[in-house]
C-alpha cells in the first residue's frame, strides 16, 4: 500500500484534533510501515477505509495513537540537563522544600523518569515522579522496568549495581529496576493535547518534557506550554529537549525565563 499526501491528510485531521500531533508530507514510508499490517489485519484496502473505521471504532483511535507515536528515548540522555538540575534547579528548590515534585511528559518506555529518580536516589533527596505517555502499550513496558542489556550498558556502573537487578535464566540479557526506584515513579496515562492541569490539582516543581512539542503543531505546542505553566509551583522549572525552545519575543510568553540549554523558569503565580 502506497501512502498518498491525501491519505497523510486524512490522518493529520484525527491526529491533529486528538493530541495534537501531525505527520509530515515526508514521513509516507514510516507510515506504510506502521499501518499497513493494522490494516490488512481489518481486511481494509485504503487509508480512507482505515479512517472511517476509526472515526467510528473509539478504541481503534487508540490503537492508531500508539501505532504513530514515536518512542525513541535511552538512560541518561541530554546528560546537559541533568548537569543543570543539580547545579542549579535542586539546590534552589531545596532552600525552600526538603521534597521535590518532577512530572516526566512523554516519558514512553520509562528511562527518562528512572533515570531523574537514579540520581536523585544516590543523593539521599526525597523526591515524587509522575510519569506520563498517551501510548499505553509503552506505558506497561516502563511499569515492568525491564530492559534489555544493551540499553544498560552504557549506564555508570554505580548506578547499574546499586539500581538494577541482573536477570537469570530465562531473563538472561535483561535487567529490572530494583523497587526502590520503580516504587517512586508514578506511570500514568495522559494526553497532552487535554486541559490536562484543570482536571488535576497536583503542582510539580519540574517538568521534563523533551522532545515531545517537536512533533506538535505551533498552537498546541503554544497551548501545552500554558497548560504546564499552570501545572508548576512558582518559580518551577520546564525542561525541554535540544531542538525545542518557547519563543520569549512572543509577548505572551514573558511568565518565563531562560535559565540554561532548553531550560526555563516560571516567573509570577
Amino acid at each position: 500500500m502506497k501512502i498518498k499526501a491525501e491519505d497523510i491528510d486524512l490522518l493529520n485531521k484525527i491526529l491533529a484534533a486528538e493530541i495534537g500531533i501531525t505527520i509530515s508530507a515526508d514521513k509516507g514510508s514510516m507510515l506504510d510501515l506502521r499501518l499497513s499490517k493494522r490494516i490488512n489485519e481489518l481486511n481494509l484496502k485504503t487509508i480512507k477505509q482505515y479512517v472511517s473505521y476509526i472515526e467510528n471504532t473509539a478504541e481503534e483511535k487508540n490503537i492508531l495513537f500508539n501505532l504513530l507515536t514515536t518512542n525513541y528515548t535511552k538512560f541518561f540522555r541530554e546528560k546537559f540537563h541533568f548537569q543543570l538540575l543539580f547545579r542549579s534547579i535542586i539546590p534552589e528548590i531545596r532552600e525552600n522544600k526538603n521534597k521535590v515534585r518532577i512530572w516526566s511528559a512523554g516519558c514512553s518506555t520509562g528511562e527518562e523518569p528512572y533515570t531523574i529518580a537514579m540520581l536523585l536516589a544516590y543523593r539521599d533527596l526525597k523526591f515524587e515522579i509522575l510519569a506520563t505517555d498517551i501510548n499505553g502499550e509503552v506505558l506497561n513496558i516502563a511499569r515492568r522496568g525491564i530492559y534489555n542489556e544493551n540499553k544498560i550498558n552504557r549506564i555508570d556502573s554505580k548506578y547499574v549495581y546499586k539500581y538494577f537487578q541482573k536477570g537469570v535464566g530465562k531473563y538472561s540479557g535483561y535487567y529490572k529496576i530494583k523497587n526502590l526506584i520503580r516504587d517512586k515513579v508514578t506511570f500514568k496515562k495522559l494526553n497532552l493535547n487535554s486541559s490536562f492541569s484543570q482536571k488535576n490539582s497536583e503542582k510539580f516543581d519540574i517538568i521534563f518534557c523533551r522532545n515531545v512539542l517537536i512533533y506538535f503543531k505551533e498552537i498546541n505546542k503554544k497551548r501545552v506550554i500554558k497548560e504546564f505553566y499552570r501545572a508548576l509551583n512558582d518559580s518551577g522549572y520546564l525542561v525541554l529537549g535540544h531542538s525545542e525552545s518557547i519563543d520569549l519575543t512572543d509577548h505572551k510568553n514573558h511568565s518565563w525565563r531562560k535559565i540554561g540549554s532548553n531550560s526555563y523558569q516560571k516567573i509570577g503565580g
